[in-house]
């Protein structure tokens, strides 16, 4: 069991009902972090890394966006459903265009990494989103 679980099942007004989806999405956000920052690093290593600069801010966007979203649903005191919908549905959104840019590297291990990361995390966000309350009007 990992601690992001651990935390969740134990905290006062945590869902207790979809703590394991919800600690699913918060650690393939943390993962997708980390790949989309190491993958941006590595193409900014290569010989000429002025051909990856979309890449290079894509990856750099998505690692921003899915740190945005992990700690938003890390945050289970009197959260704000259609804030957090909305951060989650941007990391879905963001998670997939990373993934569909680095597929065009994919022969770069870290690219295949970094795609893997982003479509993981995007299924768990997904998840996520078909079990928040939809309360926008």
């Amino acid at each position: 069991m990992t601690s992001t679980r651990q935390m969740l099942r134990n905290h006062p007004h945590a869902a207790s009902a979809h703590a394991d989806m919800l600690a699913d999405a918060i650690d393939a956000a943390s993962a997708c972090e980390r790949a989309c920052t190491l993958c941006a690093d590595a193409f900014l290593a290569e010989d000429k890394p002025s051909v990856f600069v979309d890449c290079i801010r894509m990856t750099g966007d998505c690692a921003e966006v899915c740190k945005l979203a992990g700690h938003m649903l890390l945050r289970q005191t009197e959260a704000d459903v259609d804030l957090v919908r909305r951060a989650i549905e941007l990391c879905t959104l963001t998670c997939r265009s990373c993934a569909d840019i680095c597929h065009g590297h994919s022969k770069k291990a870290y690219c295949s990494v970094c795609v893997h990361c982003c479509k993981a995390c995007a299924d768990a966000c997904d998840r996520v989103l078909g079990v928040l309350p939809n309360n926008s009007h």
